[in-house]
């Protein structure tokens, strides 16, 4: 095949026949890009490298974002009243694990029996944090995730 840009024969080998490649790629592997801007020849083939695929994928992603949400229960626009023992937090693609949840000012870890704690369900609209034990007027909570 002239000009694919080869320096022996394996210009010609087919699709199907070669090897599917499984885990991470090396920083130094090439990509076979069809219909690409620049590309050559009838398909617009050309090759880019890992490093730009990665580089050109975090920008169109971005870098996830901390929120963060403070409240005071029994306080005017505390979004849980005493009693409650769950809070929805509405967030588009929630980070899983990344929330810390802190209680007077200490920290809470999760699933702990022994004292107030809490577990997190995740969806792709929503964080819903379910504490083991009722909160109570004048808790102070301050809650940080990502998205």
């Amino acid at each position: 095949m002239a000009g694919c840009g080869c320096d022996d024969n394996t210009c010609g080998t087919e699709y199907s026949s070669l090897p599917t490649l499984t885990g991470c790629p090396a920083d130094t592997e090439k990509f076979l890009v069809s219909g690409a801007t620049g590309g050559e020849g009838v398909g617009k083939y050309g090759l880019r490298s890992w490093e730009d695929l990665i580089a050109c994928i975090s920008a169109q992603v971005g870098s996830p974002t901390w929120y963060k949400l403070v409240f005071k229960v029994g306080d005017v626009g505390s979004p849980i009243v005493a009693g409650d023992t769950g809070l929805v937090i509405t967030v588009a693609n929630p980070i899983e694990d990344s929330e810390l949840v802190f209680l007077d000012n200490s920290p809470l870890t999760p699933e702990q029996d022994d004292r107030v704690s809490y577990t997190t369900v995740y969806s792709a609209t929503e964080l819903t944090i379910n504490f083991n034990q009722a909160v109570s007027d004048g808790q102070l909570y301050y809650i940080k995730y990502q998205a």
